[in-house]
């Protein structure tokens, strides 16, 4: 396993009124070196990702840059189920390491969680974020996950 810090997080909002198809939602918001929006579901997997998500990627609250989205399941007190919409990409994406930090972070603040969590990707995988927290500032941000090798290469310029 492979643990790397991250920057700490910054621009925290929570509970933004949006509305999305002529329907008032609430989402969430933090800048974990890139900008993520968090929006908390049931039935996660019957979310389309690929419906929903542009709406808010590109929604003028979030200016021209747009955020990246982020759709979360809560699993237990200490784990949640992650899918996420990258902004570049534009599509969904199968993990996205700041989107599971900022994932996390929210959840910690949502559910008063001061514990580690567990967020499981699209991609199967199981990442862990570890942070310390005071109040609703994070601090000392670590993401944990499996490093694999997947490819070896040379290339002549």
């Amino acid at each position: 396993r492979v643990r790397i810090k991250l920057t700490d997080p910054f621009d925290l909002k929570l509970d933004i009124p949006l509305k999305i198809y002529g329907r008032a939602i609430r989402v969430n918001f933090v800048n974990t070196g890139v900008p993520h929006t968090v929006i908390f579901c049931s039935g996660l997997d019957d979310i389309d990702v690929l419906k929903i998500a542009p709406q808010i990627r590109y929604h003028r609250y979030f200016g021209p840059s747009g955020t990246n989205v982020n759709f979360v399941e809560v699993l237990s007190p200490t784990a949640i189920k992650l899918r996420t919409y990258e902004r570049g990409v534009e599509d969904e994406t199968l993990a996205c390491g700041t989107g599971s930090v900022a994932s996390a972070l929210i959840f910690s603040l949502k559910a008063d969680q001061r514990h580690s969590i567990k967020v499981h990707t699209r991609g199967k995988e199981v990442l862990t974020v570890y942070y310390k927290r005071d109040d609703t500032k994070f601090s000392d941000v670590w993401l944990e996950g499996k490093a694999r090798f997947v490819f070896r290469g040379e290339m002549e310029i």
